[in-house]
C-alpha cells in the first residue's frame, strides 16, 4: 500500500464501511485497459501476476497508470511466493490475491507474505515507490501497510471444507472461490456440485466477518453476486472483451441490437426500407411509403445541350483577314502584342520566329462570344500611343505591304 500525499480512503475502510466495489480482472502488458477502468468509474483492477506475465517492470507502470486515475491495484501472485508478493507491495499495490490457500496454516504464511512485523514478515524498506522514495517516515510507512488488503483463494473441495478456519485467519480480509480449479479438484462434476461447494465457502466467510469477493463473466452475474452480497466483484475483462468482440462479428446477438437505432433486424412488414451493409451494426433506412421507384428522369427540353444558333456559330475570317488573337486566359501562347506602326515585318519572314502571325504559329478556334469579351487578354497600349483602327479585341497586324486588312 503506498503512503499517500492527499487522504483517500483505502478498500480495506471502504469495506469495513459496507461498500460494494467493482474491479476488473487483466493481464500484462494492459496499461490501456488499466486507465480505461479509472476512467469508466471502477474502483479496482487486478493485475494477473499467477496465470499471467510476472514482469515487475510491467507492474510497476501499470501501478502509475492507476495511480493517475485513482483506481486501486490488488495483485494475485503465484501459490507461496513472498518474494513477488515484497516487490508487489513495494511497488504500490493495495493489496494480494494469495492462490491455492487449502487451510488456516496457508491463511498464516499469505498473511506473513503481506504485512511487516509483529503480523507479517514482509521485509521493511521506505526508499520503495510505496514509501513515496523515502520521503514519508516510518510510521506514516507502517500505518499505509497496515491497509494492505488480503484475499485468500479457496479451490479446492479440502479449502472449501476448511473455509471456517481460512477465513477466521487474522490478517484475512476477503474470500474468493476459484471456481475452475475447484472444479478441476472435484472431476469436473455436475455444476451443482460447485455451486454448493461455493454457497457453503461464502457463507462461512460472511460469518466470520469478512468480505467476499467473486469473479463474473458479464454484468448480469455481477448483479446476482450483489443480490447474494458479494462486496468485491470482479469482471473477467478477458472474457468480457470476447463476448463484445464475437457480438460485433455476429451482430444477430443481443448485445449488438441492445440499440434500437443500431439494429439488424429487417423493417416491420410492409414498411419498405433498405439496410446498409457497410458496417457490422446495420441502420435501418426507410423511404416514404409512397415512393415508387422512379425511372430515370428525361431533362426538359431547355435542359438539352443547346445548339447554338448559326450567328453564335464562330466566324470565318475572310482570306485576307489574319487568324484573330483569342481572347482566352487560358491559352497564353495565343496572346498577340500590338505591333509597332513603323515596324512592319512579314508574316512568313522564316528569320523572324517570334513573329505571332507566322504561318508556324497555331492558333486555337475561337470560342463562341470570344470577340465579343470587353476583357480580352492584350498588354495595354503605349502611353501617347493611339491603338490601330482595327485593334477592337484583337489585334490584327498589317499585311506584308504595310497596310492594314478590311475588316472582317
Amino acid at each position: 500500500m503506498t503512503a499517500r500525499s492527499t487522504a483517500r480512503r483505502s478498500l480495506k475502510q471502504r469495506l469495513a464501511d459496507g461498500e460494494q466495489l467493482r474491479g476488473a480482472l487483466l493481464r500484462l502488458p494492459s496499461e490501456t485497459l488499466v486507465e480505461m477502468a479509472g476512467v469508466a468509474g471502477l474502483d479496482f483492477v487486478v493485475v494477473d501476476c499467477e496465470h499471467g506475465p510476472a514482469d515487475t517492470a510491467l507492474l510497476q507502470q501499470h501501478l502509475t497508470a492507476a495511480a493517475a486515475r485513482g483506481l486501486d491495484v490488488l495483485v494475485r501472485v503465484g501459490q507461496d511466493e513472498p518474494a513477488l508478493a515484497l516487490r508487489c507491495l513495494d511497488l504500490g499495490a493495495a493489496g494480494l490475491i494469495h492462490p491455492h490457500v487449502d487451510d488456516a496454516a496457508d491463511a498464516r504464511r499469505a498473511v506473513a507474505a503481506s504485512h511487516y512485523p509483529p503480523l507479517g514478515e514482509r521485509g521493511f524498506a521506505t526508499y520503495s515507490r510505496a514509501g513515496l522514495f523515502g520521503t514519508v517516515t516510518a510510521a506514516d510507512h507502517v500505518a499505509a501497510a497496515r491497509e494492505t488488503l488480503v484475499v485468500a483463494m479457496v479451490e479446492t473441495r479440502r479449502a472449501c471444507a476448511g473455509a471456517d478456519g481460512i477465513a477466521a485467519t487474522e490478517g484475512v480480509d476477503a474470500v474468493l472461490v476459484g471456481p475452475a480449479d475447484l472444479a478441476a479438484d472435484c472431476g469436473f462434476p455436475e455444476p451443482g456440485v460447485v455451486t454448493g461447494l461455493t454457497a457453503r465457502t461464502h457463507q462461512a466467510t460472511r460469518a466470520n466477518g469478512r468480505a467476499v469477493m467473486t469473479i463474473v463473466p458479464h454484468l448480469e452475474a455481477a448483479q446476482a453476486a450483489k443480490a447474494q452480497g458479494a462486496q468485491l466483484i470482479v469482471y473477467n475483462l478477458a472474457q468480457v472483451l470476447m463476448d463484445t468482440l464475437r457480438s460485433l462479428a455476429t451482430p444477430t446477438t443481443p448485445l449488438a441490437t441492445a440499440n434500437p437505432t443500431h439494429s439488424t433486424a429487417a423493417p416491420p412488414s410492409g414498411t419498405p426500407g433498405t439496410t446498409d451493409t457497410t458496417t457490422a451494426l446495420h441502420v435501418p433506412v426507410t423511404q416514404p411509403p409512397s415512393a415508387e421507384p422512379a425511372a430515370p428522369a428525361t431533362p426538359p427540353p431547355s435542359a438539352q445541350p443547346a445548339t447554338p444558333p448559326p450567328s453564335a456559330q464562330p466566324a470565318t475570317p475572310p482570306p485576307s483577314a489574319q487568324p484573330a488573337a483569342p481572347a482566352t486566359p487560358s491559352a497564353p501562347d495565343a496572346t498577340v502584342p500590338p505591333a509597332s506602326p513603323d515596324a512592319p515585318h512579314a508574316p512568313d519572314a522564316p528569320d523572324a520566329p517570334d513573329a505571332p502571325d507566322a504561318p508556324s504559329a497555331t492558333f486555337p478556334p475561337a470560342a463562341p462570344h470570344a470577340l465579343d469579351a470587353p476583357d480580352a487578354t492584350f498588354p495595354p497600349t503605349a502611353p501617347g500611343t493611339s491603338p490601330p483602327p482595327a485593334a477592337q479585341g484583337a489585334t490584327i497586324p498589317p499585311d506584308a505591304s504595310g497596310t492594314p486588312p478590311a475588316p472582317a
